[in-house]
């Protein structure tokens, strides 16, 4: 495997009560899955109606009701709101917040996560100009001498160095936002580098003056990805490096992004090169003028047009270089009316299939039931595109794992070939399941459960809309279709 740079793009936002305890909650009951009752049809394999059809449209609306399952569990989860209250009283003494409180209180790494699972520093990186921002940076917890806590079940401490993810939120987003993704990467063993893009000066950031001469996400991306390699020896133009930087294994990096964040990677993982790989969450066509990019459609992400399209203009076929993992939702926001008929299930994996005539590795992930924000976490009732399904962020973090170690820790044929089984798996195991800490369903005699996929599955998982597909190792693995059960000798061709 090359030893480039991974990015992962993980991009989110839309346009414009004890962490140990409750890892063990979740493990308990992937082994013991609780009873399927009417509330969890968004779990069953869904029916297979002919288009035009009521069944058909019934079907459609029972899936956008799927979609808004996350958010109802929350808001009737007294363990999250009465988290989310205290955090609102913490937010303003820590630095580093925008005015906003937003996030997943049940993963706020202050309370519930530095030094339980992981460890977490809040710094500011500069940038010419005068720029300033706010980010965060997450790691495993290392190697321990002497008498050491114990780690919550399903947790071991990794040894450094670890590959290196940068993070990127989405247009009207917050880093903040992403804390599920950033603690679940890094729990799995990588250096996570979380920024804020907007150069929010509540939360400590300045924006560059003069502005850049390019889109501010990209110019944001690029220094970020700049400080997160930068050492002692090889600082950033600024004067300044990464302070966990003997942390990092800078061969070895990723960048991660969601919506306007993945559509910023998306071009600047391909011609970095630096960057081995990218994960884009619902990259959205938006307007880069910088890149020449025209989007979004307006047509694109109405309901019928089918959400956010995905595509690798302004790079030309010669440019693209970089693996990629792309997920899409189904919908776009909770304002979304049931289609009166079927998508186009290509309308949002061209830059998959662009890849592929390169012959570069290349996934499209379609997760069932989401809303284009379904990977980021807001606030209650929040009226944004952050509509949640129930399942969906437990499937995105299973499915980016799995990616970043075959890309970035797959440098034994062995490690590449389980990885490789995970993403061709027709059944999810559980062994992203540990890190489901976040809010989840309230039960009484339990408290909050977060959502686990072990055991589930993956064709109920995946969109009955839209395509998913797996390529990998030049076609020697190569699935056009997820929900069709792949042999598990197919990984063994792997070279």
């Amino acid at each position: 495997m090359s030893r480039r740079l991974l990015a992962v793009a993980v991009l989110a936002g839309a346009f414009g009560l004890l962490a140990g305890s409750t890892a063990s909650s979740a493990l308990d009951v992937a082994k013991n899955p609780r009873p399927m009752s009417a509330s969890d049809v968004c779990a069953a394999p869904p029916s297979d109606p002919a288009p035009g059809t009521a069944e058909w449209r019934d079907r459609e609306v029972v899936n956008l009701d799927c979609m808004r399952q996350g958010s109802e569990d929350a808001l009737a989860n007294p363990e999250y709101v009465a988290a989310f209250d205290a955090m609102r009283t913490e937010w303003a003494q820590e630095p580093g917040h925008g005015a906003e409180v937003r996030g997943d209180p049940l993963r706020h790494p202050a309370t519930r996560w530095d030094g339980v699972r992981g460890r977490h520093q809040q710094v500011w990186i500069a940038t010419l100009g005068g720029g300033r921002m706010s980010a965060e940076l997450f790691a495993p917890l290392g190697p321990c001498r002497g008498k050491c806590p114990r780690l919550p079940q399903g947790l071991r401490r990794e040894q450094p160095p670890y590959p290196v993810i940068v993070l990127l939120h989405g247009g009207g987003a917050a880093k903040e936002m992403f804390w599920n993704t950033a603690e679940v990467v890094a729990e799995h063993g990588y250096l996570v580098l979380v920024v804020d893009a907007n150069f929010d000066p509540i939360a400590g950031g300045k924006p560059p003056d003069p502005p850049p001469d390019e889109p501010g996400f990209l110019f944001a991306a690029r220094n970020a990805l700049d400080y997160a390699l930068a050492t002692p020896e090889r600082e950033t133009a600024a004067g300044e490096h990464n302070p966990w930087w003997k942390l990092a294994e800078t061969e070895r990096v990723g960048l991660i992004g969601s919506s306007l964040g993945a559509v910023t990677l998306d071009y600047l993982g391909q011609i970095d090169e630096r960057v081995d790989t990218i994960v884009a969450y619902d990259s959205c066509e938006y307007v880069l003028e910088a890149l020449g990019a025209a989007g979004p459609d307006v047509s694109s992400i109405s309901p019928n047009g089918g959400g956010c399209r995905s595509r690798p203009a302004p790079l030309t076929p010669e440019q693209l270089r970089t693996s990629r993992l792309g997920f899409n939702a189904d919908y776009h926001t909770p304002a979304d009316t049931p289609r009166s008929s079927p998508p186009d299930p290509h309308h949002k994996d061209e830059y998959t299939r662009a890849l592929v005539a390169q012959g570069i590795d290349a996934m499209q992930v379609a997760v069932r039931a989401s809303a284009h924000a379904d990977v980021a976490d807001d606030q209650p009732g929040a009226t944004r595109a952050t509509s949640q399904s129930r399942h969906g962020q437990a499937a995105m973090n299973y499915y980016t794992l799995a990616w970043l170690d075959y890309q970035l820790r797959g440098g034994e044929l062995a490690a590449r070939v389980r990885a490789c089984r995970r993403l061709t798996a027709s059944t999810f195991d559980d062994f992203a399941d540990a890190y489901q800490i976040g809010t989840g369903r309230y039960e009484p005699r339990i408290g909050n459960v977060p959502e686990t996929i072990g055991g589930l599955p993956v064709p109920a998982r995946l969109s009955y809309l839209f395509a998913s597909s797996l390529f990998l190792d030049n076609g020697n693995v190569n699935v056009a279709d997820l929900h069709v059960t792949t042999p598990r000798s197919a990984c063994t061709k792997l070279s």
